[in-house]
């Protein structure tokens, strides 16, 4: 037993596991009873290296032991909030609107100041969720940045918008209603922040250093009331039983088109009349009367009538209707739908020169204006709409 624990203690030291200062010996003046070889000799140097052993890895065990973590850190303070107020304002129902961003506080702040970036939630009377508004990506910036200002104290940036941009189709127009409420937000992402620029944040080296707002709410409005009947001309319905053609041209309430040469507008003609009713119902009989970016302008057919042939006349029987789809750039000219944005047409029929007379016909002879207005909403112009710089104003 005490030879294999001599042999232990001699192969630690030879590998060179253990160091520490040499053992004590006679010349030292250190007390020594046993004889140089002696059992007692060898048992006392294997002691004494195992002590150095267990305490080197009692040394190792606890430099691994994990040291205890200190008291929590306090978060940073949180940083002010601007003294900002985001509001929108509509006057009308459906047109007319304009956002306001007001600082109210005593340092400058740097916003995007981008109606683009703008999205609405309408609720209508009796709604049980709102309808959300917002242009499409092709008519969004592809730079956030590309009108941020920055909006000194006491001072406010205001723009003015069509909300029928936002709220297009039946869906959107329906919802822009007397009484709806509106809750408009203002930002390049309003789903949280991420690695989109904050629509409101501090300027560099201005203090006090206040919080970044990735999007700014408006507080909800109402629509207002509007006149329910307008002084209009409306045409007495015809007798039934009189033998006059009862003819009625309609068009959708929305189209969206991703460039000008897409805007495709479904054209319907409708017998409501009681007796059949031949008429020469083709693309040079068909117009639009335009209101858009560049005023108010009548789009024909480029060409004046053919000679009549029977094949250019349709017949339609009491209560039926056909329906001719037109390429609404093939008649306007291009300034008319160069630029994105919204347009507002009403077709019309013009058939006093294309009558069925020459071919022994009684055809409808006249001028018959759609029922209801279409709007267009054109996401890519052909021109690139130039951007005003933004400023600030005056509160």
């Amino acid at each position: 037993m005490l030879a294999r624990a001599t042999g232990i203690a001699l192969a630690v030291f030879a590998s060179g596991e253990l160091s520490g200062p040499p053992l004590p010996n006679a010349s030292s003046g250190a007390r020594s009873t046993s004889v140089a070889g002696s059992p007692s000799s060898s048992a006392g140097t294997s002691s004494a290296s195992g002590g150095k052993g267990m305490q080197l890895v009692a040394a190792s065990s606890a430099a691994r032991r994990p040291q205890r973590a200190g008291p929590p850190q306090p978060p940073p303070p949180a940083l002010p909030r601007a003294n900002v107020r985001f509001t929108i304002v509509a006057p009308a129902t459906s047109s007319g609107w304009f956002l306001q961003v007001v600082n109210d506080g005593e340092v400058p702040v740097r916003i995007l100041a981008d109606t683009r970036l703008l999205a609405l939630e309408v609720t209508p009377r009796s709604a049980r969720r709102p309808v959300r508004c917002e242009l499409p990506t092709p008519m969004r910036p592809a730079d956030p940045l590309e009108r941020a200002i920055v909006v000194p104290p006491k001072t406010a940036f205001r723009e003015k918008f069509e909300p029928r941009l936002y709220c297009f189709g039946t869906e959107g127009f329906d919802a822009l209603a007397p009484g709806a409420i509106v809750v408009a937000r203002l930002g390049p992402n309003d789903k949280g922040a991420g690695s989109t620029p904050p629509e409101l944040s501090a300027i560099d080296g201005v203090e006090p250093v206040i919080a970044p707002e990735q999007v700014l709410s408006a507080p909800p409005i109402a629509l207002p009331d509007e006149a329910l009947a307008r002084e209009a001309a409306q045409p007495q319905s015809p007798d039934p039983t009189l033998d006059i053609p009862r003819l009625k041209l309609e068009s959708p309430r929305a189209l969206d088109a991703d460039a000008p040469e897409a805007a495709e507008v479904p054209v319907t003609l409708r017998n409501e009349g009681s007796l059949p009713v031949t008429v020469r119902f083709r693309p040079e009989t068909i117009g639009f009367d335009v209101l858009g970016s560049v005023g108010a302008s009548r789009c024909s057919w480029p060409m004046r009538p053919t000679a009549p042939t029977r094949e250019l006349f349709t017949t339609l029987p009491p209560k039926a209707s056909v329906e001719l789809t037109v390429t609404l750039q093939a008649y306007c000219a291009d300034e008319v739908l160069a630029r994105s944005g919204i347009v507002a047409i009403r077709p019309f029929l013009e058939t006093r020169g294309a009558s069925g007379a020459p071919l022994g016909l009684r055809t409808f002879e006249g001028r018959l204006t759609g029922s209801s207005i279409t709007f267009v909403r054109v996401q890519r112009g052909r021109l690139t709409e130039p951007l005003l710089r933004p400023q600030a104003q005056g509160r």
